[in-house]
Protein backbone atom coordinates (compact mmCIF):
# COMPACT_ATOMS: atom_id res chain seq x y z
CA UNK A 1 0.00 0.00 0.00
CA UNK A 2 1.12 3.58 -0.62
CA UNK A 3 2.91 5.44 2.21
CA UNK A 4 1.29 8.35 4.06
CA UNK A 5 2.42 11.06 1.62
CA UNK A 6 1.33 9.01 -1.39
CA UNK A 7 -1.98 8.22 0.29
CA UNK A 8 -2.64 11.93 0.77
CA UNK A 9 -1.88 12.60 -2.90
CA UNK A 10 -4.07 9.71 -4.05
CA UNK A 11 -6.97 10.78 -1.82
CA UNK A 12 -6.75 14.26 -3.30
CA UNK A 13 -6.88 12.80 -6.81
CA UNK A 14 -9.83 10.58 -5.89
CA UNK A 15 -11.75 13.59 -4.58
CA UNK A 16 -11.01 15.64 -7.71
CA UNK A 17 -11.79 12.80 -10.13
CA UNK A 18 -15.01 11.94 -8.29
CA UNK A 19 -16.20 15.54 -8.53
CA UNK A 20 -15.50 15.61 -12.26
CA UNK A 21 -17.27 12.29 -12.78
CA UNK A 22 -20.32 13.53 -10.85
CA UNK A 23 -20.55 16.48 -13.22
CA UNK A 24 -20.15 14.30 -16.30
CA UNK A 25 -21.00 10.60 -15.82
CA UNK A 26 -19.88 9.91 -19.41
CA UNK A 27 -16.35 11.24 -18.77
CA UNK A 28 -13.39 8.89 -19.23
CA UNK A 29 -11.95 10.26 -15.99
CA UNK A 30 -13.22 7.01 -14.46
CA UNK A 31 -10.00 5.32 -15.68
CA UNK A 32 -7.54 7.29 -13.50
CA UNK A 33 -10.13 7.24 -10.70
CA UNK A 34 -10.23 3.43 -10.80
CA UNK A 35 -6.42 3.30 -10.89
CA UNK A 36 -6.21 5.60 -7.86
CA UNK A 37 -8.65 3.41 -5.93
CA UNK A 38 -6.59 0.36 -6.91
CA UNK A 39 -3.35 1.94 -5.65
CA UNK A 40 -5.12 2.67 -2.36
CA UNK A 41 -6.16 -1.02 -2.33
CA UNK A 42 -9.81 0.04 -2.34
CA UNK A 43 -10.45 -2.74 -4.82
CA UNK A 44 -14.24 -2.93 -4.62
CA UNK A 45 -14.43 0.77 -5.46
CA UNK A 46 -11.87 0.36 -8.27
CA UNK A 47 -13.87 -2.46 -9.85
CA UNK A 48 -17.21 -0.68 -9.41
CA UNK A 49 -16.01 2.61 -10.93
CA UNK A 50 -14.45 0.86 -13.93
CA UNK A 51 -17.53 -1.30 -14.49
CA UNK A 52 -19.88 1.71 -14.42
CA UNK A 53 -17.50 3.66 -16.66
CA UNK A 54 -17.55 0.92 -19.30
CA UNK A 55 -21.34 0.97 -19.31
CA UNK A 56 -21.20 4.68 -20.19
CA UNK A 57 -18.28 4.25 -22.63
CA UNK A 58 -18.58 0.77 -24.18
CA UNK A 59 -16.25 1.60 -27.09
CA UNK A 60 -13.40 2.96 -24.93
CA UNK A 61 -10.51 0.40 -24.76
CA UNK A 62 -8.86 2.12 -21.79
CA UNK A 63 -11.91 1.38 -19.65
CA UNK A 64 -11.55 -2.37 -20.15
CA UNK A 65 -7.83 -2.12 -19.32
CA UNK A 66 -8.62 -0.32 -16.04
CA UNK A 67 -11.30 -2.89 -15.25
CA UNK A 68 -8.89 -5.73 -16.04
CA UNK A 69 -6.19 -4.30 -13.78
CA UNK A 70 -8.61 -3.99 -10.87
CA UNK A 71 -9.81 -7.58 -11.41
CA UNK A 72 -6.21 -8.84 -11.45
CA UNK A 73 -5.57 -7.22 -8.08
CA UNK A 74 -8.71 -8.89 -6.75
CA UNK A 75 -7.40 -12.25 -7.96
CA UNK A 76 -10.12 -12.68 -10.61
CA UNK A 77 -7.70 -13.72 -13.35
CA UNK A 78 -10.09 -15.31 -15.86
CA UNK A 79 -12.37 -12.27 -15.72
CA UNK A 80 -9.36 -9.96 -16.15
CA UNK A 81 -8.21 -11.91 -19.23
CA UNK A 82 -11.65 -11.39 -20.79
CA UNK A 83 -11.46 -7.61 -20.20
CA UNK A 84 -7.98 -7.27 -21.73
CA UNK A 85 -9.18 -9.26 -24.73
CA UNK A 86 -12.16 -6.91 -25.13
CA UNK A 87 -9.78 -3.95 -25.18
CA UNK A 88 -7.74 -5.63 -27.94
CA UNK A 89 -10.86 -6.31 -30.00
CA UNK A 90 -11.48 -2.56 -29.98
CA UNK A 91 -7.82 -1.65 -30.47
CA UNK A 92 -5.31 -4.28 -31.63
CA UNK A 93 -2.44 -1.90 -30.85
CA UNK A 94 -3.44 -1.11 -27.28
CA UNK A 95 -0.06 -1.46 -25.57
CA UNK A 96 -1.44 -1.59 -22.02
CA UNK A 97 -3.83 -4.41 -22.91
CA UNK A 98 -1.12 -6.37 -24.73
CA UNK A 99 1.23 -6.11 -21.76
CA UNK A 100 -1.46 -6.90 -19.21
CA UNK A 101 -2.63 -9.98 -21.08
CA UNK A 102 0.93 -11.15 -21.82
CA UNK A 103 1.85 -10.95 -18.13
CA UNK A 104 -1.16 -13.06 -17.17
CA UNK A 105 -0.36 -15.64 -19.86
CA UNK A 106 3.23 -15.87 -18.60
CA UNK A 107 2.00 -16.47 -15.05
CA UNK A 108 -0.37 -19.15 -16.35
CA UNK A 109 2.45 -20.88 -18.24
CA UNK A 110 1.18 -19.88 -21.70
CA UNK A 111 4.63 -18.78 -22.89
CA UNK A 112 3.91 -19.20 -26.59
CA UNK A 113 0.86 -16.93 -26.50
CA UNK A 114 2.69 -14.47 -24.24
CA UNK A 115 5.54 -14.30 -26.74
CA UNK A 116 3.16 -13.53 -29.61
CA UNK A 117 1.52 -10.75 -27.62
CA UNK A 118 4.89 -9.29 -26.66
CA UNK A 119 6.09 -9.47 -30.27
CA UNK A 120 3.09 -7.33 -31.22
CA UNK A 121 3.84 -4.92 -28.38
CA UNK A 122 7.51 -4.75 -29.39
CA UNK A 123 6.48 -3.88 -32.94
CA UNK A 124 4.42 -0.98 -31.62
CA UNK A 125 7.11 0.35 -29.27
CA UNK A 126 10.54 -1.35 -29.48
CA UNK A 127 11.85 0.85 -26.64
CA UNK A 128 9.25 -0.18 -24.05
CA UNK A 129 11.32 -1.38 -21.08
CA UNK A 130 8.64 -3.63 -19.57
CA UNK A 131 8.05 -5.38 -22.92
CA UNK A 132 11.77 -5.97 -23.41
CA UNK A 133 12.13 -7.24 -19.84
CA UNK A 134 9.32 -9.77 -20.35
CA UNK A 135 10.82 -10.90 -23.67
CA UNK A 136 14.21 -11.32 -21.98
CA UNK A 137 12.57 -13.33 -19.19
CA UNK A 138 11.00 -15.64 -21.76
CA UNK A 139 14.37 -16.00 -23.52
CA UNK A 140 16.12 -16.92 -20.26
CA UNK A 141 13.39 -19.43 -19.48
CA UNK A 142 13.83 -20.95 -22.93
CA UNK A 143 17.59 -21.20 -22.44
CA UNK A 144 17.21 -22.89 -19.06
CA UNK A 145 14.58 -25.31 -20.35
CA UNK A 146 16.78 -26.30 -23.29
CA UNK A 147 19.44 -27.73 -20.95
CA UNK A 148 18.19 -31.32 -20.68
CA UNK A 149 20.45 -33.87 -18.88
CA UNK A 150 21.40 -36.89 -20.99
CA UNK A 151 19.64 -40.13 -20.12
CA UNK A 152 21.65 -43.07 -18.71
CA UNK A 153 22.77 -45.62 -21.29
CA UNK A 154 20.62 -48.26 -19.65
CA UNK A 155 17.47 -46.14 -19.97
CA UNK A 156 14.95 -47.18 -22.58
CA UNK A 157 14.07 -44.85 -25.44
CA UNK A 158 10.99 -42.71 -24.82
CA UNK A 159 7.78 -43.67 -26.54
CA UNK A 160 6.57 -41.69 -29.55
CA UNK A 161 3.80 -40.18 -27.42
CA UNK A 162 6.25 -39.04 -24.72
CA UNK A 163 8.57 -37.56 -27.36
CA UNK A 164 5.74 -35.57 -28.92
CA UNK A 165 4.67 -34.24 -25.52
CA UNK A 166 8.23 -33.16 -24.69
CA UNK A 167 8.58 -31.41 -28.03
CA UNK A 168 5.25 -29.61 -27.57
CA UNK A 169 6.41 -28.23 -24.22
CA UNK A 170 9.68 -26.77 -25.49
CA UNK A 171 9.77 -22.94 -25.26
CA UNK A 172 10.00 -21.19 -28.62
CA UNK A 173 12.76 -18.69 -29.24
CA UNK A 174 12.00 -15.79 -31.58
CA UNK A 175 13.89 -13.66 -34.05
CA UNK A 176 12.67 -10.63 -32.12
CA UNK A 177 14.52 -11.85 -29.01
CA UNK A 178 17.66 -12.35 -31.08
CA UNK A 179 17.48 -8.76 -32.32
CA UNK A 180 17.05 -7.53 -28.75
CA UNK A 181 20.17 -9.44 -27.71
CA UNK A 182 22.12 -7.89 -30.59
CA UNK A 183 21.01 -4.36 -29.71
CA UNK A 184 21.91 -4.96 -26.05
CA UNK A 185 25.41 -6.13 -27.01
CA UNK A 186 25.00 -9.90 -26.57
CA UNK A 187 25.57 -11.31 -30.09
CA UNK A 188 26.55 -14.79 -28.83
CA UNK A 189 23.14 -15.13 -27.17
CA UNK A 190 21.51 -14.02 -30.44
CA UNK A 191 23.44 -16.75 -32.26
CA UNK A 192 22.10 -19.33 -29.82
CA UNK A 193 18.53 -18.16 -30.49
CA UNK A 194 19.11 -18.45 -34.25
CA UNK A 195 20.51 -21.98 -33.77
CA UNK A 196 17.45 -23.00 -31.74
CA UNK A 197 15.17 -21.65 -34.46
CA UNK A 198 17.11 -23.48 -37.18
CA UNK A 199 16.84 -26.77 -35.30
CA UNK A 200 13.08 -26.33 -35.37
CA UNK A 201 13.07 -25.19 -39.02
CA UNK A 202 16.30 -26.42 -40.74
CA UNK A 203 15.23 -25.28 -44.21
CA UNK A 204 14.65 -21.64 -43.24
CA UNK A 205 17.15 -19.88 -45.52
CA UNK A 206 16.49 -16.46 -44.00
CA UNK A 207 17.41 -17.62 -40.47
CA UNK A 208 20.54 -19.39 -41.70
CA UNK A 209 21.63 -16.27 -43.57
CA UNK A 210 21.14 -14.16 -40.43
CA UNK A 211 23.16 -16.60 -38.35
CA UNK A 212 26.08 -16.79 -40.81
CA UNK A 213 26.16 -13.03 -41.33
CA UNK A 214 26.13 -12.29 -37.59
CA UNK A 215 28.89 -14.82 -36.93
CA UNK A 216 31.12 -13.28 -39.61
CA UNK A 217 30.58 -9.83 -38.16
CA UNK A 218 31.50 -11.02 -34.69
CA UNK A 219 34.70 -12.46 -36.12
CA UNK A 220 35.46 -9.20 -37.94
CA UNK A 221 34.95 -7.28 -34.70
CA UNK A 222 37.64 -9.35 -33.02
CA UNK A 223 35.43 -11.35 -30.66
CA UNK A 224 37.00 -14.04 -28.54
CA UNK A 225 38.27 -16.61 -31.04
CA UNK A 226 37.69 -19.53 -28.70
CA UNK A 227 34.08 -18.54 -28.11
CA UNK A 228 33.39 -18.16 -31.82
CA UNK A 229 35.03 -21.52 -32.53
CA UNK A 230 32.82 -23.17 -29.93
CA UNK A 231 29.76 -21.54 -31.49
CA UNK A 232 30.84 -22.78 -34.91
CA UNK A 233 31.26 -26.32 -33.57
CA UNK A 234 27.75 -26.26 -32.14
CA UNK A 235 26.36 -24.99 -35.44
CA UNK A 236 27.87 -27.94 -37.27
CA UNK A 237 25.23 -30.25 -35.80
CA UNK A 238 22.36 -28.20 -37.24
CA UNK A 239 20.96 -30.02 -40.28
CA UNK A 240 21.11 -27.72 -43.27
CA UNK A 241 18.80 -27.48 -46.26
CA UNK A 242 21.30 -29.54 -48.31
CA UNK A 243 20.52 -32.56 -46.14
CA UNK A 244 16.88 -32.42 -47.21
CA UNK A 245 16.93 -30.85 -50.66
CA UNK A 246 19.25 -29.01 -53.04
CA UNK A 247 20.60 -25.84 -51.47
CA UNK A 248 19.05 -22.69 -52.93
CA UNK A 249 21.33 -20.53 -55.05
CA UNK A 250 20.89 -17.54 -52.73
CA UNK A 251 22.68 -19.23 -49.80
CA UNK A 252 26.22 -18.46 -50.91
CA UNK A 253 29.11 -17.04 -48.99
CA UNK A 254 29.01 -14.12 -51.41
CA UNK A 255 25.49 -13.23 -50.24
CA UNK A 256 26.50 -12.83 -46.60
CA UNK A 257 30.14 -11.72 -46.97
CA UNK A 258 31.47 -9.17 -44.52
CA UNK A 259 31.52 -5.46 -45.27
CA UNK A 260 34.66 -4.09 -46.99
CA UNK A 261 37.46 -2.99 -44.70
CA UNK A 262 36.66 0.65 -45.41
CA UNK A 263 33.26 0.27 -43.71
CA UNK A 264 34.56 -1.15 -40.41
CA UNK A 265 32.95 0.61 -37.44
CA UNK A 266 35.22 3.12 -35.65
CA UNK A 267 36.73 1.90 -32.40
CA UNK A 268 35.22 4.82 -30.46
CA UNK A 269 31.64 3.61 -30.89
CA UNK A 270 30.01 1.45 -28.21
CA UNK A 271 29.50 -2.26 -28.86
CA UNK A 272 25.71 -1.75 -28.78
CA UNK A 273 25.90 0.86 -31.52
CA UNK A 274 28.17 -1.37 -33.61
CA UNK A 275 25.83 -4.34 -33.47
CA UNK A 276 22.80 -2.14 -34.06
CA UNK A 277 24.48 -0.89 -37.24
CA UNK A 278 25.24 -4.43 -38.30
CA UNK A 279 21.62 -5.43 -37.76
CA UNK A 280 20.47 -2.59 -40.00
CA UNK A 281 23.02 -3.62 -42.67
CA UNK A 282 21.77 -7.20 -42.58
CA UNK A 283 18.18 -6.02 -43.02
CA UNK A 284 19.11 -3.77 -45.96
CA UNK A 285 21.01 -6.54 -47.75
CA UNK A 286 18.16 -8.98 -47.16
CA UNK A 287 15.62 -6.53 -48.58
CA UNK A 288 17.88 -5.83 -51.57
CA UNK A 289 18.25 -9.55 -52.20
CA UNK A 290 14.50 -10.10 -52.11
CA UNK A 291 14.00 -7.32 -54.65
Amino acid sequence: MADHSEQGSLLGKIAAYTELLDKDPCSTIFVPLSDAYRQMEMLDEAVDVAKRGIMENPAFPGGYVAYGRALVQQGMIDEAVAEFEKALILDRKNLAALKGLAKLRMEQGGHDEARKLLDRAHGINPDDDSVNEMLSALAKQAALSSVVPSAPESATAPSAQEGAAEKAGDPISTATIAEIYIRQGFPEKALKVYRDLLRADPQNADLRQKLVALKERIQDAGSDAAGVEAIGTAEAVIPGPAQHAAAPDNLTAETVRAEPASSVEPVGRSIVEVFAGWLDSISRRREAHVR
